[in-house]
């Protein structure tokens, strides 16, 4: 597959596609077609040819597929260590120095991405109440891992019917006030996502004196569909 590049005018923000021989960018990359761009030779600076590559659709889609591997994965994995509490009331005890309970971080996560990826990315029209997956106080350990499969249920069909497109765009919405590319922030929220499953599991821990594993992080989860 011939890769694609898109020449920067410096100083314009203008830009042009090319395909062709090869020049090397200061990025170190190969350009095969130096002299064919439209419009004139590539731009330079510094002598070196200034080349930025555009990612492929088939490269979008396939880290699309790895996001929800990812998102799904840790969702099932936070389920898990919910389920592995030994009682209701231990899942939202916290000891001194912890704010939130594992009750309310997984609350958290499942408002997080019932938001941002399912009705912002999915149009599912869900409504979050952020201030009331910190209030929770009690819950059963049964409805939040339910709770978690569902928001995993979202991820997988809202990040399913997401278009190359949209993935390389900004974010629909500003996050903290800030413009960010819709891949980045997904990446973000996989990483948010698997932040808080450690604390809940080092909680889980703590509060049992249970040290048994979930299970999270497999690698072996990945490499399902």
């Amino acid at each position: 597959m011939t890769a694609r590049y898109v020449k920067t005018l410096a100083g314009t923000g203008a830009s042009r596609s090319s395909r062709g021989v090869e020049t090397t960018s200061l990025l170190g990359m190969k350009h095969p077609n130096p002299g064919r761009f439209r419009g004139g030779d590539p731009p330079r600076r510094g002598g070196a040819a200034v080349l930025r590559p555009v990612v492929g659709r088939d490269i979008l889609a396939r880290m699309t597929d790895d996001i929800r591997k990812l998102l799904v994965r840790e969702l099932r994995a936070f389920a898990r260590e919910v389920e592995m509490f030994p009682d209701d009331e231990s899942l939202f005890r916290t000891v001194p120095g912890v704010t939130n309970s594992a009750g309310n971080l997984a609350l958290h996560v499942c408002g997080n991405l019932q938001h941002f990826v399912g009705a912002v990315l999915g149009g599912t029209g869900y409504e979050r109440n952020r201030e009331l997956e910190f209030q929770a106080r009690s819950g059963h350990r049964a409805d939040i891992a339910r709770q978690l499969h569902e928001t995993a249920a979202v991820v997988t069909k809202a990040l399913g019917q997401l278009s190359s497109e949209t993935l390389d765009r900004p974010y629909p919405q500003r996050v903290a006030d800030l413009e960010l590319p819709c891949r980045l922030f997904l990446i973000h929220l996989a990483v948010h996502l698997g932040f808080h499953l450690g604390q809940a599991g080092y909680l889980r821990r703590i509060v049992s004196g249970d040290g048994r594993s979930s299970g999270p992080v497999s690698l072996k989860e990945l490499t399902e569909r």
